[in-house]
């Protein structure tokens, strides 16, 4: 991910761990006008772990052109709408499972540690850990 912050590009929403966001993604779908766009996000919600070029030659577009058309019609390039779901999507795990932060990176296709934390409390503006304990007290508090 870039140097950049990428907060506020999808902005605040829920994820369930199996698939991206439904809220955003119908939200995204009704900007995108082009049908290919809406194919392609589709398909990032079926498949959380696909590239851009797959996505590209599945919606029988050039990579450059699909990563320029989704940009122009979502507002965020496909890289940065994936890692921000994948983001989302830890956030939800993190906040419901007692998954260790490892492995929660693992399973939503982030390789090093290191960067999804960066890249997590870039989003977040919290740690992972910090995450889990909030909602831990949360819970705490509630029952």
């Amino acid at each position: 991910m870039a140097k950049h912050s990428t907060r506020g590009n999808l902005g605040p929403f829920q994820s369930s761990p199996a698939q991206l966001p439904t809220g955003l993604l119908s939200q995204r779908k009704s900007a995108a006008k082009d049908p290919r766009i809406q194919r392609a996000l589709d398909l990032l919600e079926q498949h959380e772990q696909h590239h851009s070029g797959n996505i590209a030659s599945a919606v029988n577009l050039s990579s450059s052109r699909f990563r320029h058309l989704f940009k122009e019609q979502l507002g965020v390039s496909p890289h940065h709408y994936l890692m921000n779901a994948r983001l989302q999507r830890a956030r939800a795990l993190l906040a419901n499972s007692f998954l260790r932060v490892k492995e929660v990176a693992a399973l939503v296709g982030v390789n090093d540690v290191s960067h999804f934390v960066r890249d997590y409390k870039t989003l977040f503006d919290e740690t992972p850990t910090e995450t889990r304990t909030r909602a831990n007290r949360a819970r705490s508090a509630a029952a």
